[in-house]
This record gives C-alpha cells, sequence and structure tokens, in this order.
C-alpha cells in the first residue's frame, strides 16, 4: 500500500496529524509552500553597519523622499536618521529640537520604550510621541479657574524673557527640568501669543517652575504680573521639511478643549499630542485619546475640535487601538473590545476644508477587538488583525460593508497561541507582501516580536513559522524599492550601550543591566570608558547569565566599560541562499555541521564555501513534518520505504527523520548531499523498517533550498493480532 502527499498547501497544527487531508503538514518552520512545493526560505542580509549599536532606537516607519525614493526612517532617543533603500545610503542625523540649561542639553525627544509613530503627510515627516496622560492644571482662563499665573517682565519683538509660572487654586505640579509643558487658556488678548507649548528651564518645588518665550508678534508686549492660564504636560509631535538638519515641534496655539478666543480658538486647533497617525484623502488623522480620533482640514495640520473629531464608545470601558483607511471616505476604527465604521462626509475640497456634518460612525461588531495597532493590514479585499481570541479577517460583502467572523482565521494554528505572550500583544507587527500576510508576534515569554506567523493567500492557508538568529527580533516591516522590485525589510531596534565592569587579568564581565542576545563568538565593541582595557578581537566565550560572560582574552585594566553587545538595524529578506546575515558584515560562516570538499570541487560548490571576508551567517532552522500516514486504519503496519521528489542544486543538504506511533519510535533514516548540477530533479528512496499505526517525516533542511514536491509512504497492513500489545 501506498499513502502520498503530491503537493503542499498549507499548516494545520490544531487538528490531530492523523486527520489532515493530504498536501497538509503538522509543522512547518522557515519554508515557503509555492506551486505545489515546500522549500527552504532565503536569509536576511543586513544593510547598516555597526555604527548605530551606540544609540537607542525607539521605532521606524516608511518615508518617501522628495527625488520620489523610498526610504525607511530610523528614530532614536535624540534624532532620526533616513536610509535610502535605493541607493543603499544612511543619512547624517537629523537632531530633535533642543534647549541647552545650565550647559546641559535637553531635547524634546522621546524616551526608550516611549511612543514613536512615523507619518508623512503634506510633504512633512511627523513623528507621534504619545498623547496627552497628565490631568490639566486648571481649565479656565478667570481667576477662579486658572491653573497657573504667569509673571514676566516686557519683552520687544523678536526677542525672549523667562516666564514665571506660579501655581494657584491649591494645583501643584510634578515637573522637572526639561519636561515639555504647554500653556493654554491664555484669554488676555496681548498676552494670547504664550499659548504655546515650551521646555521647563527651573523648578521651585511644586509651586513655581519657569519656561523661555520668544515674542514672534510683529510687537511689543507689557510685563504681567498675574497673567491667568492652564497647563499641562505633554508631548507636541516632532514635523521634518525633509531638508532641514533639524526637526522642529509642532506649535501649540490652540489644544483641545480650550476657551480661547481670537485667532487661536477650537475651530482653528493645533495637530494635537497623539499616540498614532495616518494621511488619508489629504487629511492627518490621530487619536488624541482613548476614545476620540481627530481629523485635520483638506492639506493642512489645522483640527477643528469642536467639528472635525469622532468620540467612540465613550463610557464604554473601551479604548482606540488602531485606525485603518477604506473604501468610500471611510475609515475602520479598531477598539480593543469592538470595531467601528466612521465616514467623513467630502463637502468641500479645497484648502483647508472641514469635514461635513453628515458624516457617520457605525458599529461593525463589538463581539471582538483588536491588541495591536500595526496588526492591522489590508491585503485587497480583505482586512487581518489580531484580537484577544487570535487572528481575525474582516470580509467586505456586495456592498462593501465589512463583516466580521467569530470563527479566527487562525484557528487552524491555535496551538501558536499556546507560546504566545499576550502581556506583549501590543508589540505585534504585520505586513502584507508578496501574496503573503506576515504577522510578527511575541513568543516564549519574549516582550519583542521573535517569530513570525505567515499566510498565503493564493493557497488560502497558513504557510509556515519563521524564526531568525537569536536577537534578531521583527520589531516592524516596511515594503520599500530594491533594485527595482518591492522588497520586504526588517527593521530591529538599536538598545545602545550596555555599562560593564571588568578587572585586570579576569575575563569574567558583570553587566549592569540585562541582555538577551548574548552568545558565544560574539564580537565585543567598546565605546568610551577603558576602551584600552579591552584587547582587540575579543570575543564572547561563554554565557553565564544575562548580566555576565567571559571573554576569550583577559581584561588589562580594572574599571567601567561601555559595550556594545545589541545589534540593531535594517534588514532585507528573502536574500542569501545559504542563512541569516545578523550581527556582522564579515566574518566566518555558522554551519550547523561539517561538510567534507572534494578534492576538485564544482564551480558551484563555492555557494556553500564562504571565506571571512563573506558575510556572516546563521544557518536557517527550515523543516516541515509531514502529516502521520494511517493508510486508511489503526491497524498496525510494517512501513518499509519512502519516496521523496527534490528540485535541487548541488551540494544542498538533507536530512530526513521517521517518526513512527503506537509504538512510538523515532529514527533518522536518511542524510543526503545533493550532487551532480543545479535544478536537478532528484528523488531519494530512503528504507525505513519500522512498525506502527502511523508514521510522519521529517525533512530537515541543512544545507541550501532544495524543493521537495513530493512525499510517498509504503507500508504492508500487518494481520490483526489476537492480543492487545503495549
Amino acid at each position: 500500500m501506498a499513502d502520498s502527499d503530491n503537493n503542499f498547501i498549507g499548516l494545520n497544527s490544531r487538528l490531530d496529524p492523523s486527520n489532515l487531508a493530504p498536501g497538509f503538514c503538522q509543522e512547518s518552520y522557515n519554508m515557503r509552500l509555492q506551486r505545489g512545493a515546500a522549500q527552504p526560505r532565503k536569509g536576511t542580509k543586513r544593510l547598516t553597519t555597526e555604527e548605530l549599536n551606540t544609540k537607542v532606537m525607539v521605532g521606524s516607519g516608511y518615508y518617501n523622499n522628495s527625488s520620489g525614493q523610498d526610504c525607511i526612517a530610523l528614530v532614536f532617543t535624540d534624532s532620526l536618521y533616513i536610509y535610502n533603500t535605493e541607493e543603499n545610503l544612511l543619512s547624517a542625523p537629523y537632531v530633535f529640537p533642543v534647549q541647552i540649561i545650565s550647559g546641559t542639553d535637553y531635547y524634546r525627544g522621546i524616551a526608550q520604550g516611549g511612543v514613536c509613530d512615523v507619518v508623512q503627510a503634506n510633504n512633512t515627516l511627523y513623528i507621534f510621541r504619545g498623547q496627552e496622560v497628565d490631568a490639566r492644571k486648571g481649565t479656565g482662563g478667570d481667576a477662579g479657574n486658572c491653573g497657573i499665573n504667569l509673571a514676566h517682565a516686557s519683552v520687544a519683538n523678536n526677542a525672549s524673557v523667562t516666564v514665571t509660572a506660579i501655581m494657584t487654586n491649591s494645583f501643584i505640579h510634578n515637573y522637572s527640568v526639561g519636561d515639555e509643558v504647554t500653556v493654554f487658556n491664555i484669554i488676555d488678548g496681548q498676552h494670547g501669543s504664550i499659548n504655546n507649548s515650551y521646555i521647563v528651564t527651573e523648578v521651585t518645588g511644586t509651586s513655581v517652575f519657569k519656561f523661555v518665550y520668544t515674542n514672534k508678534t510683529g510687537a511689543n508686549i507689557n510685563a504681567s504680573t498675574a497673567t491667568h492660564a492652564c497647563c499641562v504636560r505633554a508631548k507636541p509631535p516632532l514635523e521634518w521639511d525633509g531638508s532641514s538638519l533639524s526637526l522642529t515641534f509642532v506649535p501649540q496655539y490652540s489644544i483641545a478643549g480650550n476657551i480661547q478666543t481670537g485667532t487661536y480658538n477650537s475651530i482653528n486647533g493645533s495637530l494635537p499630542p497623539s499616540d498614532f497617525g495616518l494621511y488619508y484623502q489629504n487629511r492627518i488623522v490621530c487619536k488624541f485619546t482613548n476614545t476620540n480620533i481627530a481629523v485635520s482640514d483638506i492639506l493642512s495640520e489645522s483640527v477643528d475640535f469642536t467639528f472635525n473629531n469622532f468620540n467612540i464608545n465613550q463610557g464604554g470601558n473601551d479604548r482606540i487601538i488602531g485606525v485603518l483607511p477604506w473604501v468610500d471616505n471611510k475609515l475602520v476604527i479598531f477598539m480593543a473590545k469592538s470595531i467601528y465604521l466612521a465616514y467623513l462626509e467630502p463637502t468641500v475640497y479645497s484648502v483647508g476644508g472641514a469635514v461635513g456634518i453628515n458624516s457617520t460612525l457605525t458599529v461593525i461588531t463589538t463581539e471582538i477587538g483588536c491588541l495591536a495597532r500595526k496588526s492591522i493590514v489590508s491585503a485587497g479585499q480583505y482586512i487581518f488583525f489580531l484580537s484577544g481570541k487570535g487572528i481575525h479577517r474582516l470580509d467586505p460583502q456586495l456592498d462593501l460593508k465589512l463583516l466580521g467572523n467569530t470563527l479566527p482565521l487562525s484557528e487552524p494554528v491555535d496551538s501558536f497561541f499556546d507560546i504566545f505572550n499576550f502581556s506583549a500583544a501590543a508589540s505585534t507587527v504585520a505586513c502584507y507582501y508578496d501574496n503573503r500576510f506576515f504577522i510578527a508576534m511575541p513568543t516564549n515569554g519574549s516582550a519583542r516580536p521573535n517569530q513570525v506567523l505567515v499566510y498565503n493567500t493564493l493557497n488560502q492557508n497558513w504557510e509556515t513559522i519563521d524564526t531568525y538568529p537569536y536577537g534578531l527580533y521583527v520589531d516592524d516591516m516596511e515594503v520599500c524599492n530594491y533594485g527595482r522590485k518591492r522588497r520586504l525589510f526588517i527593521t530591529t531596534r538599536f538598545n545602545g550601550l550596555s555599562v560593564a565592569t571588568v578587572t585586570a587579568d579576569s575575563n569574567v564581565v558583570d553587566i549592569s543591566s540585562e541582555v538577551d542576545t548574548m552568545y558565544v563568538g560574539q564580537p565585543i565593541v567598546s565605546v568610551g570608558g577603558l576602551v584600552s582595557a579591552i584587547p582587540a578581537n575579543t570575543q564572547i566565550q561563554s554565557v553565564l547569565s544575562q548580566t555576565s560572560f567571559t571573554m576569550t582574552h583577559a581584561a588589562t585594566e580594572s574599571g567601567t566599560v561601555n559595550m556594545s553587545l545589541t545589534f540593531g538595524g535594517i534588514f532585507l529578506t528573502e536574500e542569501y541562499e545559504n542563512g541569516d546575515q545578523f550581527n556582522s558584515v564579515g566574518g566566518t560562516p555558522f554551519l550547523p555541521f561539517t561538510i567534507t570538499i572534494p578534492v576538485d570541487p564544482p564551480t558551484d560548490v563555492t555557494s556553500i564555501i564562504q571565506s571571512s571576508s563573506s558575510a556572516r551567517l546563521f544557518p536557517i532552522d527550515a523543516r516541515i513534518k509531514s502529516r502521520e500516514y494511517i493508510f486508511g486504519s489503526s491497524n498496525s503496519k510494517r512501513f518499509s520505504r519512502a519516496e521523496f521528489q527534490f528540485i535541487n542544486s548541488v551540494g544542498d543538504y538533507v536530512d530526513i527523520v521517521a517518526s513512527t506511533h503506537d509504538p512510538d519510535i523515532k529514527q533518522t533514516i536518511m542524510g543526503y548531499a545533493f550532487s551532480g548540477s543545479n535544478d536537478l530533479a532528484t528523488t531519494l528512496r530512503p528504507r525505513i523498517a519500522l512498525r506502527g499505526a502511523s508514521i510522519d517525516i521529517e525533512i530537515q533542511f541543512k544545507v541550501g533550498r532544495p524543493a521537495l514536491k513530493s512525499a510517498v509512504i509504503y507500508a504492508i497492513v500487518a494481520n490483526r493480532n489476537m492480543i492487545s500489545e503495549e
């Protein structure tokens, strides 16, 4: 008897493997199931060098420059870098707004782990740094409702003056020097221009703070001893025009909920501090509270807070997670427990045009919500997203109305969620590329995405789980042009330097904070501190813990050393044939075993031999495990042999492992190195000689990318035994 898989179309890890239909596998790692064959994915190529390893990266996003070229914006705590994927060029840093106070630079920056979202709109790159979360100090602009009284000397046009803010009406502040504070609700006509965002320059207890105001009104401003105002700590969006050497912040002349009059009132509001934003129909859409979406005027960053905002499910113990553009001037708004559809009525199309009064908000479902903003991806007619029940898909009907399915799309791979770290679900990111939906998720306790589920929209099935070298986290994904073709890029955040303590004549290093990306053979780069204490070409010899390791050379001095032990950067996917390039541009490649090379190898064999000057590659753990072959019954069988058809290249190597069930026996039945020419069809016929009720086969792809086209298992059904056996 024979049982076979003549093609491979999907992954299903939920069902019992003996119940799977032909063409489905129970496990698939780092594989691509295309045109019926199963083939390992290609490896990543690291595009950025180690020059940024000393910096702390907080986010990234897509950017298109003035020449129309695709770029990736890399956002650090105090600066912005632009990587041009079409020319493979990294820009110099564009610094964030900074104010020098007592000789110290205070940036309008982003703390490590802080909110960061990159949006391009109106030929400007915006960086959103989080919504307003602090309690406001005061509610009005009169003496009885204000939160602060401002005192300052007279100031001429284009001159600056220090303003003293004195808390009043029982309000106190918790500000520190360098904090960003927005002053608002000044209704005094002459001093209304002070409504804006400032960096705190001096603090006296909890009752007084100071900031510097620059007069740009075109007229002199008189001194004041008690200008009534309110204040709140908030981070306004940053903006970059694409050419300046530094960024600026979006002025906060009129924030949401103010009672100001004159030029800067609620109708002419400023783009607010927000968790995220997007550009749609020539409008900026941003989330500025947990239940509010603000929509700017056409081709403007001005917001009408009176009419141009949606208040969604307020009081329903829900919060906005993300927003996705849809057809016919509609936005799909994802909340944690529900999904809504917003319609923006386009009454006018001129610059500054507001949203129409017939704009509406309707509910799609209250049965499911979304866990991660960057998991929301549109792919043709579908919308994919991560919910608390798994990965879902919204499908449009004939009238283009969206319908949510209560059965998760991820139901066939439901077992994957046993290792999913739900506490870090918000870090999940997704992307649609090459007819595949990629969703990177944190697993096995990781706080950052370290495994990628892949759904093949052509096969209409889940395809594989992608894994990468330890430390190569999928913090974001972008699709950009590279070599005249759209390609998928991974960005992994830089985490800066680790402070370490070394002792002369000792090779043990103790680190002040945990590092989860250390491995044996990792090169050590010292920056600052006792650089001379670490000899050149030193590597990690053994990892003792996440805060300790030994070096291949003993330290020459005792003291504190700054070390670069984490690697971030931009990685091009599907590039190398034999592995993933992660932490080093060059070096000896890592191979999973020793390969014996013939005395006179063919020219093509050089694809698996790399010198120290070649890219340093980590082997890809590519493997696929078939369904259980039961031959129509659960009776005991004798499995004689198997046939596997491959399309291979010279030097490819596979291990074939057979596992029987009842009794359970696991055995490697063949290890094979392919020879001959490239793109050669080869059939392997290993002997099995095992007995059991069922059998499954695992193909482990050790070297190269041979494509598995079919698998056939031959067995003889034994006569039924008269007695039961263990």
